[in-house]
Order: C-alpha cells, then structure tokens, then sequence
C-alpha cells in the first residue's frame, strides 16, 4: 500500500498548493498541507491513459460522449448503488463552475441561497458574487462532532431561501451524512420547495466504517436535487477541469444547458475526459487503497496530538483527507498559531476563512506520503512549542 503512496516532490511544477506556501514563508523548503489535492502520484491506470492518449499525437476538439457518461454512472452505481440516465448528465470544466451556473439558472437577484458554516471558503464568494443574499446555517458542534441545525434551516426555509449548497461528504468538519440525516434534509427541501445543490467532490474519500449516500439515490422522493461530482479530489485531476452535474429535472436541466451554452462552458478537457473514463472503469482497489492510507494518516495524526498535545482536539475523521483541528488551547483569539506555524515552515489552512468565527482552528491535509507527515508533525510541533511559550 505505502508503495502507491510516496513522497513526491511537486516543487518547480506549477502547483498552487506548493507555489503559494513557498511564497507564504519566503523559502522552497515548507512543507504544504494547505489546498485539497495529493502530493502522491495518482493511480496507474490513469497515467497509463494519459500516456496512451498523448501518444496518438493530435489534441482537438473532443467530445465527452457515451463512453464517458457509462464509465461516471457505473461508478456511482457500483460504488454508491445508484444510477440515473445519461441525459441527466451534464459536463463542464470544474465543480465550482457547475455550482455557479446552477445558482444563476434556478435562482434570481436577491434570492436567499443557504450554507452551512464552517464550509468550504469559496462557497461564500460563490453565492454572493450572483448577487444572491448569503444565508448561514451553522453547524451544530458538541465535542468536535459536527451535526446539522434542522430547527434553524427550516426557520431559514420559511424565511424564503431558495436553495441550499450542501457540501457531502463536509469539508472542512469531514462529516459523512447518514441516511436518517439526508431523508430528514430532502424532506424539509420538498415541504418548503427549495432547491437542495450537493456538492459531492469528495464523495469517492470515506473512512471505514462509515459508507457515503449520494443525494441522487433519493431521485424519486424529490426531484429539487441535484448533484455535482467529479473525480477532481479522489485522483488527484483538478487541473484536467473536468467535472459533472446530474440534474433530474427537466426544466432545471434545460435552464442549466442554456446556461453552459451561453457562456461556451458546456463540454470538458480532452485530457480530463480521458483520465475520468480509466479512473471509473479501473480505479476501485487504489481507491480503496487511498481511503485505507488517509485513515491511516488519520490515526497517527489522532495519537499525536494525544500523546503530545492533548489540549488541541481533532474533529473525528469520517470522509475527505482533511483534518478539522481545534487550537484554541494554544491561542485563543486565533492570531498567533498561523504565523507560528510559517516559522517552522509548514502552511496548513487556517480557520478564519471557513467561518468568521472559527479563528482558532485549522484544517491539515493528510493526502501525502506517511514519510512527509511525519516532518510536518515535527515542524508542527515546533509551532505549538512556541505557541505554549507565550
């Protein structure tokens, strides 16, 4: 399994992870365990269909066809035991993309679209940049477990939000919904008519024992869903910008292709279309194998903080390959651990941006090799060492 998973030194090859930490402290030799992709090569049937694919030598136009559809809707059936058409399939370039045109096709100015916080940063600028009004509905936190405020969602729904981005499995608090969880949500969405968008990035990224429902597989009880996946985060693609909407309705699908059409986004990346078709059809053992690695990565990190650093509590771990920790013993008003950790060379990302009010957390990511963790956590504790002093 480790084999799979080595140390790789992305430096000096335009990763955003890596260039931003390197210009963060001023030197190449941090350590990034910012931005959500892996610094471990990604599975061999995918760098084999890539080499295949480069090797025919021409790069046009090209289309992301029934292959490629087959291949995303065996996945999701044999993976997660659902599946849908192929017209319900949408493709476009990336899951952000996805999210914004939906928003603009089923939204208007001025409608209320819901988050809930703490959440991945961007879906504030998403929302508020279509000019829609930003709702939050704060997660419920008790000992580091995370769970959903149902009683102040429905006080938003009644208020009259129209949709609801929801983020599953949940970065950063990495919470896998269960079912009792997601048929409560989907029938809350169908009572007051509201639009329920997930995000299922890191669907394909869960810990054992837990077992990751999709909301598509609800299809029949409410047609309002709608999800948007790609196999950016599992394979490590996102710069091959391919991603998919499956959307059930057919006037909301309509609205959406109009939308992709009008701004010529509607289509994929030759390369991506590609690595998506061997990823699907070939790439079962080395994900499993990943999800047994990031538990792995999990566990160690957990005995850690536990053996050395009681007082910061990690978020139990149930899917993503991002570690929510809380570090509020070490620095209470959240403005000193950030720095401390530049000092000893390591950028993680910091809570602020989740959610104003998560200042003194962090999210780690755990998606590299188990030798690169281990000097993180030695510079980490460096960090922490400091942050006791003061």
């Amino acid at each position: 399994m480790n084999d799979m998973f080595e140390t790789l030194d992305r430096r000096n090859t335009r990763s955003a992870k890596w260039q931003m930490a390197i210009e963060t402290v001023g030197h190449d030799q941090v350590l990034a365990f910012s931005v959500a992709d892996s610094d471990y090569e990604t599975a061999p049937c995918v760098k084999a269909a890539l080499k295949k694919r480069l090797d025919h030598g021409a790069y046009g136009y090209t289309l992301a066809d029934d292959t490629y559809k087959t291949a995303v809707l065996t996945w999701f059936e044999r993976r997660y035991g659902w599946t849908t058409v192929k017209e319900n399939v949408l493709v476009t370039s990336k899951v952000l993309t996805a999210l914004s045109i939906v928003i603009e096709s089923l939204t208007d100015d001025k409608d209320a679209v819901v988050i809930q916080t703490p959440v991945y940063h961007v879906f504030y600028p998403l929302v508020k940049q279509q000019r829609r009004k930003l709702v939050e509905n704060p997660l419920l936190e008790n000992d580091g477990r995370y769970r959903i405020d149902f009683k102040q969602l429905e006080a938003c729904f009644a208020a009259g939000v129209k949709m609801l981005v929801f983020c599953s499995p949940h970065n950063p608090v990495g919470r896998v919904w269960r079912e009792d969880e997601l048929l409560q949500l989907i029938h809350l969405c169908k009572h007051y008519g509201v639009w329920l968008v997930s995000d299922e990035i890191h669907a394909d990224l869960i810990l054992p024992p837990h077992r990751f429902l999709s909301v598509g597989q609800y299809q029949a009880l409410y047609d309002r869903l709608i999800v948007v996946q790609s196999a950016g985060k599992t394979f490590n693609l996102a710069g091959l910008q391919t991603a998919n909407l499956i959307v059930f309705d057919k006037t909301a699908r309509t609205r959406i292709k109009q939308r992709l059409a009008r701004y010529f986004l509607q289509g994929s990346n030759l390369f991506g279309i590609e690595a998506v078709i061997a990823a699907y059809t070939a790439g079962d053992v080395w994900v499993d194998a990943q999800n047994r690695h990031v538990d792995a990565q999990a566990k160690k990190l957990e005995t850690w903080l536990d053996k050395y650093y009681p007082t910061v509590k990690m978020t139990p771990l149930e899917g993503t390959y991002l570690a929510w920790l809380n570090v509020s013993a070490l620095d209470q008003d959240g403005t000193q651990f950030e720095q401390a950790c530049h000092d000893a060379g390591v950028v993680v990302s910091a809570g602020k941006p989740f959610s104003q009010h998560y200042t003194n957390w962090m999210r780690l990511n755990l998606a590299c090799s188990s030798e690169q963790l281990d000097e993180g956590l030695k510079r980490l504790g460096q960090a922490f060492n400091e942050l006791m002093k003061l």
